[in-house]
């Protein structure tokens, strides 16, 4: 490979994966402002854009904290310190929360109250519906209110992660100011709905409004809403765990009790009580985030689920494949056996592709036993229902489930009881590294012998995510590819050697060194005279040594062109550097989360899709598969798809190398084009090309 003609500066090539993050929940936060759009998907996108900043503050700063605090090295060449990204995430995300204030506020609130929509203070009330909100107060919130003082004998109490409080100051007569918290019930609406139609007034005002009720003959001085972020980042020793469920279990106790990384409170909370919860919960200036109105947008998802006619897109009601009949498990298995099929959620039915799929194994007196890696799923699955089926009619059932999935451990661990139970042979992965690859293998006994079929997908097994999360699935039964996964289960579950594939790309043994093969490969056509490029859709791109390569393939004159939904750290369009390199990001009512590499190689194209995302954590510190595309049809297909983001001109987003994004804007003589919709028109006209 050719060396780069520039030396590399962090702070010049890079982007702080943090800030870049951030960066990408603004654009979210566009799609809110995007006037173009109905009201109630505005609403939605804002919501979002909170949940996103709940969960960033949960992972991504629990962990930048704990860097700071324990010490730890930098992974690769970053552009910042530990400390000074802190000291930037801090202020674009202080900026964020003004943005997102100004969208509701400004933009959000006078629209939504025009097309019939009111969220209304308590002040606002007119003495009817005070009334209906006082006797609401009456039967539904105060039995449940608990009002917890703070003085020498009633220490500060615990404030569990992402709750609503109160923060009273009050006064007996002429005495000192006293403390005292109200948590605002998770287990009622935080809107509370008034007799008319669609409007609304938040739970907190209304307590904030009968506090005399709860602390009687005391002088209600100040109250102000407040609310704590707790990390998800709990220290412990997974190498001396002599129980992977037990540590499972024992880390989603001990993370109610984790540090706090962010406190949110009323800007006109005043300087005591302000000082008091900070000292209590031990959280620094950056770590407060005054905000103006409400707290906790992700609470708004709710609102956005009213019925307000013309308001909303249409649901997306997803279709059956083409070439996946569900008529019976035979017909299912024949399909797969003519020719490989790809498929591409939420535009192919989940429950009649990749359903249908377990539910035919399960059912079939043919299979003989199915095996499946697991990393996220739902509360209710139809995919382990299916399974636990399969195990209580006689089949080897094997499932290796990925305990620790952050946030999702609770759901996991009941999972893992259920199945252990119904007699599945359960695994849980390996010390130190988490599964992230997600695949099934089915093994059936056919007239010729047995014969394998695999599924392998770029996102999870959950009937939820599948209907508005974007990702492809293989359907196979090659042989060399079925032998790979079959080999790779038994490494998984098993004593096994690390296997020598026939086709699949593993992390963390060869995923890596295959990757940069790949990009050295483009170069060297490149300098040869055949041309160079490399199409890559992904979530994040993060790692450096992979990033660096590009650089050098971009001095090479390789045409690179990148669709990274999330955070991407590598700098496009440095002169000298990374101008033949564009980055673009499409975001739309679904979320873009397939992993889709177009490498050209001289005209011999290879395409593969898997679970890995550009990272280091994927890369070094993960069990990840990417596969070979090997059918012609199914690749002309993918390197349509890609094309179709690079067109996109409604969602489409650039980066720019001073690290900012730009929306891109059609010409005034272009047509609008949106990925998303063409994908769904497509959709609909191959079905109907079939009726």
């Amino acid at each position: 490979m050719s060396e780069l003609t520039h030396e590399l500066d962090a702070a010049r090539h890079f982007i702080s994966r943090q800030v870049s993050w951030v960066e990408f929940n603004r654009r979210v936060l566009g799609l809110a402002a995007d006037e173009s759009r109905p009201l109630l998907d505005r609403l939605r996108f804002l919501a979002i854009s909170g949940e996103n900043l709940d969960g960033f503050f949960m992972k991504r700063i629990g962990s930048l904290e704990r860097e700071i605090e324990r010490g730890l090295p930098r992974e690769g060449s970053q552009p910042l310190t530990a400390h000074e990204e802190r000291a930037a995430v801090s202020e674009a995300v202080h900026d964020l929360v003004i943005e997102q204030h100004h969208c509701l506020t400004n933009q959000l609130f006078p629209a939504l109250a025009e097309a019939g929509l009111h969220l209304l203070g308590y002040g606002q009330l007119d003495s009817a519906q005070r009334a209906h909100v006082d006797r609401y107060f009456e039967d539904e919130l105060f039995p449940i209110l608990t009002p917890l003082a703070v003085d020498p004998a009633r220490p500060f109490p615990f404030i569990s992660n992402l709750s609503l409080s109160l923060a009273v100051v009050l006064r007996f007569g002429d005495g000192a100011p006293l403390f005292a918290r109200v948590k605002v019930p998770a287990n009622r609406p935080r809107w509370i709905p008034l007799p008319d139609p669609h409007v609304y007034v938040p739970a907190e005002q209304v307590i904030s409004a009968h506090l005399d009720r709860l602390f009687s003959r005391m002088s209600i001085v100040s109250a102000h809403p407040f609310r704590v972020t707790r990390s998800a980042e709990v220290p412990r020793d997974e190498a001396a765990a002599d129980d992977l469920l037990d540590f499972a279990v024992d880390l989603v106790r001990e993370r109610r009790f984790a540090p706090a990384v962010r406190l949110e409170i009323d800007a006109a909370m005043p300087l005591g009580p302000r000082e008091l919860l900070m000292n209590e919960l031990g959280v620094g200036e950056p770590m407060v985030y005054p905000c103006e109105g409400l707290l906790g947008y992700a609470d708004l998802r709710t609102l956005s689920e009213v019925d307000l006619p013309g308001q909303r897109t249409p649901a997306w009601v997803p279709l059956p494949h083409p070439r996946l009949p569900a008529a019976s498990p035979a017909a299912l298995f024949e399909a797969i056996r003519e020719r490989d099929v790809v498929v591409h959620h939420p535009y192919h039915d989940y429950g009649r592709t990749v359903g249908s799929f377990l539910d035919a194994a399960a059912r079939d007196p043919q299979v003989l036993a199915i095996k499946q890696s697991l990393y996220r799923t739902a509360q209710q699955s139809s995919t382990l229902e299916a399974l636990m089926r399969a195990a209580e009619a006689g089949k080897e059932v094997t499932v290796l489930l990925e305990l620790k999935a952050r946030l999702d451990e609770a759901a996991n661990i009941a999972w893992a009881r259920r199945m252990e139970q119904s007699g599945i042979h359960t695994s849980y992965g390996f010390v130190g590294f988490k599964t992230h690859t997600r695949m099934t293998l089915v093994v059936r006994q056919e007239p010729d012998g047995l014969r394998r079929y695999v599924h392998l997908s770029t996102g999870d097994y959950n009937d939820t995510t599948a209907r508005y999360y974007s990702d492809l699935g293989l359907f196979t039964c090659d042989p060399a590819l079925t032998a790979d996964v079959s080999d790779f289960f038994n490494f998984l579950t098993g004593y096994a050697d690390v296997p020598a594939y026939r086709r699949v790309v593993v992390a963390p043994t060869d995923m890596r060194q295959h990757l940069l093969d790949c990009i050295a490969r483009e170069i060297e056509h490149c300098e040869a005279g055949r041309g160079g490029r490399i199409v890559a859709m992904m979530n994040a791109l993060a790692d450096v040594a992979l990033s660096t390569a590009l650089f050098q393939a971009s001095q090479a004159g390789v045409a690179i062109n990148l669709v990274v939904r999330s955070e991407c750290c590598l700098r496009p369009g440095l002169p000298g550097v990374s101008e033949n390199i564009t980055v673009r990001s499409v975001l739309g009512r679904f979320l873009e989360h397939s992993r889709v590499f177009h490498f050209a190689n001289g005209g011999q194209d290879e395409l593969y899709i898997g679970s890995a995302d550009w990272m280091y954590r994927n890369l070094d510190h993960r069990v990840e598969m990417i596969v070979p595309v090997e059918d012609q049809a199914n690749r002309r297909e993918l390197i349509e798809l890609l094309q179709i983001f690079l067109r996109d001109n409604v969602g489409a987003w650039e980066l720019r190398a001073d690290g900012s994004w730009s929306r891109v804007v059609a010409a005034p003589s272009e047509p609008l084009f949106s990925a998303q919709e063409h994908l769904a028109q497509r959709a609909v006209a191959a079905q109907s090309s079939l009726a």
